[in-house]
């Protein structure tokens, strides 16, 4: 499998995953369960290690390309690069915030309300992170999609 098919493969996990974290939150805050805020922190975890992995595979991808690329798509692909950078570093501090209350309940505690509705929050701006990074990557697989600014010369 060459690079760039394992990172576009891999970075829909968290993607996605956000997308139905926050469905998966907003479910329990509308029932009052506890328990699926907390399996919603579960998948915050999920979503971060496989941010981890979409992150790392970033790198190789670029680079296994980086010679083919005309300046238009250099650019893109390095806008790309910020944002999946800070997108990787709020999916990790999301999946930290969501392990705390995954701890807190391990130690028989119950996590504050405010926590959970902190990372609900944060979740909601991450989906915005993310979408905004896939948009960009989208264009670098489609370039039928980019606008005619960033496409051209």
């Amino acid at each position: 499998m060459n690079p760039v098919y394992a990172h576009i493969m891999i970075v829909h996990v968290p993607v996605v995953g956000v997308v139905f974290t926050i469905a998966v939150m907003l479910f329990g805050a509308i029932t009052g369960e506890r328990k699926i805020a907390l399996f919603g922190c579960a998948l915050t975890v999920v979503c971060a290690v496989a941010a981890i992995a979409a992150y790392a595979t970033g790198p190789p991808a670029y680079e296994s390309v980086e010679s083919t690329l005309d300046e238009p798509t250099r650019t893109l692909a390095e806008r790309h690069a910020v944002a999946g950078r800070a997108a990787f570093i709020l999916t990790l501090l999301a999946g930290i915030v969501a392990l705390q209350a995954l701890l807190r309940t391990a130690a028989a505690e119950m996590p504050s309300p405010w926590l959970i509705r902190g990372l609900a929050v944060l979740l909601l701006v991450l989906a915005g992170i993310l979408g905004w990074t896939a948009h960009l990557g989208g264009g670098l697989a489609h370039p039928e999609s980019r606008s005619s600014e960033s496409s051209s010369p």
